[in-house]
């Protein structure tokens, strides 16, 4: 079955980096006409670039809104030029071979037989098929998503689901969400002020309290790349710094869930600053989780 004209729209989030060296674009759109010919680019980067890729439209957000910010404004396009399908990519995702036709497959089919089978259980069908999204692993094999969330945080696996899962067994990430444009803006979309960490478990907070479960794809496991590797002291804290704006502003309506931020930031504060013996990531914490300063100059 050919694909639509407009079916997908391929979301692509770069900053201090440009379309064609990142990893997402060389792996899922270059080497795929259709996502090279509906791909949607948000430039957080601090300065004006250029570029001759093939691109339906690209925004360029010189302050960097963050990735809130860019994906709500790829679904207001695509609403208006009349998509069904967001896929959202950060620019470090490395998708396999067979991930496009596998989206492709999809978007076309979303009551196939792994959707709308009887034995799953499912009692909102298309629920299930409004959200689709791959397996992450990182360089050693485990897998980083979906995976159980416990206190806002998930945790490196040695397995991950697949088919139909229940958002209060796993959660997804945000690269590689193919999510419907209705069911976005449904949820609300992302909340701009969690404008980088936690993004994607503040929008799936929104996105589960109308929707119980979404579709794993089987044979699609991508491999991701992690800031927290980087080992810089400069970058290292900068990173820390902008993890805690962002915690900061994670809504928080119940007790148990200022508890569960409260263990969330605590704890890498305490452990970061007894393993680097300074009392930089202390008054880093104090500074902007307690008092509420931004980090974003």
């Amino acid at each position: 079955m050919p694909m639509p004209a407009r079916d997908i729209l391929f979301v692509l989030v770069v900053y201090r980096c440009t379309v064609a060296e990142s990893l997402s674009y060389r792996t899922l759109v270059a080497p795929n006409a259709y996502a090279s010919a509906h791909l949607f680019v948000y430039d957080n980067s601090p300065y004006e670039q250029t570029t001759d890729i093939p691109h339906v439209a690209y925004v360029r957000d010189t302050k960097n809104g963050g990735l809130g910010r860019a994906y709500n404004a790829a679904a207001a396009f695509a609403a208006k030029h009349g998509y069904r399908w967001l896929l959202l990519m950060d620019q470090d995702t490395h998708f396999p071979p067979n991930a496009h036709a596998a989206y492709l497959h999809a978007a076309a089919h979303p009551e196939s037989p792994a959707c709308s089978a009887p034995a799953c259980g499912c009692t909102a069908k298309k629920a299930a098929a409004e959200m689709v999204v791959p397996r992450h692993r990182v360089a050693t094999g485990e897998y980083m998503s979906p995976t159980p969330v416990r206190m806002k945080t998930s945790h490196l696996r040695p397995d991950a689901p697949t088919g139909l899962v229940r958002f209060r067994d796993a959660e997804p990430i945000n690269s590689g969400m193919m999510v419907t444009v209705r069911s976005f803006l449904r949820a609300g979309g992302y909340d701009e002020a969690v404008w980088l960490d936690f993004s994607d478990r503040c929008f799936v907070e929104r996105y589960r309290r109308l929707y119980d479960r979404f579709l794993v794809l089987p044979d699609v496991v991508c491999t991701q790349t992690f800031s927290a590797l980087d080992t810089d002291p400069v970058r290292t804290l900068a990173r820390f710094r902008t993890f805690l704006d962002c915690a900061r502003h994670y809504p928080t309506p119940t007790l148990a869930d200022r508890l569960a931020m409260l263990v969330t930031t605590l704890r890498p504060t305490l452990s970061r600053t007894l393993r680097t013996l300074s009392l930089a990531y202390l008054r880093a914490y104090v500074s902007i989780y307690v008092l509420g300063r931004t980090s974003r100059t």
